[in-house]
């Protein structure tokens, strides 16, 4: 959750002080509701982001806390006229930092599971190419497995122990998650398991087209560094430069 503003909410351990906070608050109080509230108290709450218990009440009671606490905040900063004119837009811009939360931390599982996949990919390959079937690799394999990708599996493992059919818990393990790539390989298990397909040959297939998303990825956010140098470059780099140059030019000639 590196680089998100409004991660604080799940990396502080905050999250459950903010739900207990907003179920003490009026349940009139308004706050931010959009169809993608709903879709992230769907996910399977611990695999994504580590808080147990997510629903749609529970967030709810942390946009409403959240919405509180700031305005709290700037009826110290801010002057009285200023306060009334914006304390309903600081609300609602409030309320939702606990929905950027999550999905900060959606975005991070996604991309820590895509990273790990290719491995997982070609551990298989290796184990289903040497004679082991998939039902025996699969738990050897995600024994390498770190993570998300770890936890998401072993809750699928730990299903099929209980009798749950191995394609319907791989299926509902990917589907919890955010990761399309994460859903392609659980289809490919699928697909082997019912038409008695090699994995071998499928798997590092995939693995070999992940790793080329991969380096895709990286060539693109490389081509973006010099936009994003941009900024700094302009409004900090540059005027300080001139300052330094220029400066005592200029105290000269008025001197």
């Amino acid at each position: 959750m590196d680089g998100c503003p409004g991660a604080i909410v799940l990396t502080l351990d905050v999250w459950p002080r903010l739900v207990e906070l907003g179920k003490r608050l009026p349940e009139w109080l308004p706050v931010a509701n959009f169809a993608s509230s709903r879709r992230l108290t769907q996910r399977e709450d611990e695999v994504v982001i580590g808080v147990a218990g997510l629903n749609e009440p529970d967030l709810t009671a942390a946009k409403r806390a959240c919405g509180i606490l700031i305005v709290a905040g700037c009826f110290v900063a801010l002057p009285p006229v200023a306060m009334v004119l914006a304390v309903v837009p600081l609300y609602y811009a409030a309320s939702w930092l606990p929905e950027l939360a999550v999905k900060a931390a959606e975005e991070k599982t996604r991309r820590s599971i895509d990273e790990e996949l290719p491995r997982l990919a070609e551990l298989m390959a290796v184990m289903t190419t040497a004679g082991l079937s998939p039902a025996l690799a699969l738990p050897r394999a995600v024994g390498d497995c770190v993570g998300p990708l770890r936890r998401s599996l072993d809750k699928a493992l730990a299903a099929i122990n209980l009798g749950v059919p191995r394609r319907q818990a791989l299926a509902q393990a990917a589907a919890w998650t955010p990761s399309r790539d994460y859903v392609r390989f659980a289809e490919l298990l699928a697909d082997a398991e019912r038409f008695g397909q090699p994995l071998g040959a499928a798997l590092r297939g995939m693995a070999v087209d992940l790793r080329e998303k991969q380096a895709a990825a990286v060539r693109e956010e490389a081509q973006k560094l010099p936009i994003k140098m941009l900024f700094p470059l302009v409004f900090l780099i540059l005027p300080a430069f001139i300052l330094l140059s220029a400066g005592p030019l200029i105290l000269n000639m008025v001197g």
